[in-house]
């Protein structure tokens, strides 16, 4: 589990990269608890795929905070696989979790 953040800052980030898979592992990125706090996030690069993952991105529920994210990008393509997204909204005026897909690989998941 990715917490999220309590303070102005980032939560919990893991990174699956390279040529390797989330296989059946189960991600669950919880939304931020604080405004302008990011929330726990799963990132793929490079050829890493999601595999059978189950990737549960959970809103936030303090206003101004973002939610859970799970982020697919880098060249040649991170994938999902096979995997299970799920978004759940947030509450509150918490924004909800996320998931995204990015032709270039950046630096910051966020």
């Amino acid at each position: 589990m990715s917490k999220g953040a309590t303070g102005n800052s980032v939560g919990g980030i893991v990174l699956v990269s390279g040529m390797s898979s989330a296989a059946n592992a189960t991600f669950i990125n919880e939304g931020a608890q604080a405004s302008g706090a990011y929330g726990g996030a799963v990132g793929f690069d490079d050829q890493a795929t999601g595999g059978s993952a189950t990737m549960i991105n959970n809103g936030s529920t303090v206003s101004g905070a973002s939610g859970g994210r799970t982020v697919f990008e880098g060249l040649p393509g991170s994938t999902a696989g096979n995997a299970t997204l799920i978004a759940n909204g947030g509450t509150g005026g918490g924004n909800g979790g996320a998931i995204s897909v990015r032709l270039a690989f950046c630096q910051r998941l966020y």
